[in-house]
């Protein structure tokens, strides 16, 4: 969010060939103590630890998906490093994830799609990620920009990135630093308290700034499940 992250937004899939370019790794094991798991693009990088109960939860990542067994409790996704440039996206369910998953291109998103992340509550949607090509079409359909004003943003982002990317422009909480908010403290979900036999796909978001608004996105899915063995 470097303040254009309220702004922002981005989505990993499961499909992580990126996790292993992005430098996403984790020491976990059952021999030792958890250790968090790190997600980086760019000069970004931050460590993911998921903590109940004042001890670190095992993160074991499996087929380029992240998972993690809680209580139906309270926990918090405790972010070390640049938690201005992180953010979450929860779904209700895997099958909202397909539109990220085997994605090969750069993904961006832009300033206004976020949200801060308020009153301990992790606001669980059951819409698919939302994910376009980002031609001069895209500029002129969802952002009302002229002809040349189109041409302009998709060129800036292709010289920028390479390639044309895809767009990401589901919502997604950020972390309100200058508040204090410096780490998902998550008390209800939707509302409610977690419930035994609950899962809830997380997507965290790493982002780096490409400038003129937008911001280069990686991410992270962890499957959460309540109760579950």
């Amino acid at each position: 969010m470097k303040k254009t992250f309220a702004c922002l937004f981005v989505i990993l899939p499961l499909l992580m060939g990126s996790l292993a370019c992005s430098g996403l790794e984790s020491g976990a094991n059952s021999q030792s103590e958890p250790t968090p798991v790190n997600l980086q693009i760019d000069n970004s990088q931050i460590s993911v630890s998921f903590v109940q109960n004042g001890d670190s939860i095992p993160i074991v990542i499996n087929e380029k998906r992240g998972a993690v067994v809680l209580a139906p409790a309270s926990f918090t996704i405790q972010i070390d490093g640049d938690k201005e440039s992180t953010s979450i996206l929860a779904l209700a369910d895997p099958s909202l994830l397909p539109p990220l998953e085997g994605v090969t291109q750069p993904i961006v998103t832009f300033a206004g799609t976020g949200r801060a992340f308020a009153n301990s509550n992790l606001l669980v949607t059951d819409d698919p990620i939302e994910l376009r090509y980002g031609s001069a079409s895209f500029f002129l359909d969802f952002w009302a920009a002229t002809p040349e004003q189109a041409t302009e943003l998709s060129s800036y982002l292709e010289n920028k990135l390479g390639t044309v990317p895809l767009v990401f422009f589901s919502g997604h909480d950020y972390l309100d630093t200058e508040k204090g908010i410096t780490d998902f403290a998550i008390e209800t979900i939707n509302g409610n308290r977690p419930m035994n036999g609950q899962q809830v796909l997380i997507v965290i978001f790493l982002q780096s700034d490409l400038g003129e608004t937008f911001s280069q996105l990686e991410w992270l899915v962890v499957q959460v499940s309540f109760g579950i063995q």
